[in-house]
């Protein structure tokens, strides 16, 4: 169907809704579905701190698409948010409404691929709640697939470990332009054989993954460590960031090479980052786990982390884009 002004209709089985884009006096209402809470507030907090953010970010929101009923009330939206690292991240409302399809949900995303491929994204990620099941249906039949269901983890650091955290046969070195192909080296090999979201590998260029991991929260190189044993060969990596307004830590990634799992060396690590972040004063640290990672979930609950929520993640790739004919 051709395109008419800036919207293109789209149809399904109950009642006819529009896609388009938002307009200006829109983008709170869409924000309103987007950022409401599983009870359905309108989350007027949850929008205006969004609405900072986005200022501050330089976030276009007018990236919005909608879909509008006959009396032009937005009943469904998307908001693409670009990621570092060519990703791109797609924020839904958690529920879908009476008369949403999930044909509205595949032509919202249908029509966000062109938005996506002018600023280059080969990827774009969603993060669903393991509850909204139909919001996760929905996704899969736009062309989603699910790379894994994630458990989010935290713990307080209050207080320092004692005695030696890293046995003598480690050297640890921090991220700096001189290391930088040391830890994409030992990033790569630590995504062999492993339970860390392996439908992720390959599907990422390294230098887009080392970007997107900088971007999660507040990058600082001095929180980026890498572990090599006795023979110099690097066998570990550790990455920690600060959160957005300095609020706690994420460990962003942490992963072994082959021949290092199973001696100690993860917990060492982590030994390490309590350490250095209680040095910074303490606070909260999350991590996001692989829910089949049985080895990685016995090592954040053998150190004290605790359960926080469950989600799916998604990811559609993007192949390149076709071009017209001449």
């Amino acid at each position: 169907m051709s395109a008419v002004s800036n919207f293109l209709l789209r149809r399904n089985d109950g009642e006819d809704l529009s896609i388009r884009r938002v307009y200006r006096h829109e983008i709170e209402s869409a924000l309103r579905l987007i950022l409401a809470k599983s009870a359905g507030s309108d989350a007027d907090d949850s929008v205006l701190e969004f609405l900072q953010m986005a200022v501050h970010r330089g976030l276009d929101l007018n990236a919005i698409w909608v879909a509008v009923d006959s009396a032009e009330n937005v009943q469904w939206a998307a908001l693409p948010m670009p990621l570092a690292g060519r990703a791109m991240l797609l924020m839904t409302p958690p529920r879908m409404r009476p008369g949403v399809g999930a044909k509205h949900v595949s032509a919202l995303v249908e029509s966000i691929l062109g938005d996506a491929h002018k600023a280059g994204v080969q990827m774009i990620q969603a993060l669903v709640d393991t509850e909204h099941n139909a919001v996760y249906r929905a996704l899969l039949e736009g062309g989603f697939e699910e790379i894994a269901e994630l458990i989010y983890l935290t713990r307080q650091i209050r207080a320092p470990l004692a005695g030696r955290l890293v046995p003598e046969k480690y050297t640890l070195w921090t991220y700096s332009p001189a290391t930088h192909a040391r830890f994409s080296r030992c990033i790569e090999r630590s995504y062999i054989n492993s339970q860390d979201c392996p439908g992720l590998n390959g599907k990422r260029e390294m230098e887009d993954i080392i970007a997107g991991h900088k971007a999660a929260g507040e990058f600082d190189p001095d929180l980026w460590t890498l572990a090599s044993d006795a023979s110099g060969e690097d066998v570990g990596v550790m990455l920690l960031n600060r959160l957005q307004n300095r609020e706690g830590y994420e460990l962003v990634y942490i992963g072994l090479v082959p021949e290092a799992r199973g001696s100690g060396l993860a917990d060492a690590l982590l030994r390490t980052a309590f350490n250095q972040l209680h040095g910074e004063g303490g606070s909260t640290i999350v991590a996001a786990c692989d829910a089949n990672n049985a080895p990685a979930r016995k090592l954040y609950y053998r150190h004290g982390f605790g359960y926080l929520y469950t989600r799916h993640a998604l990811v559609k790739e993007l192949g390149l884009p076709v071009q017209p004919d001449h």
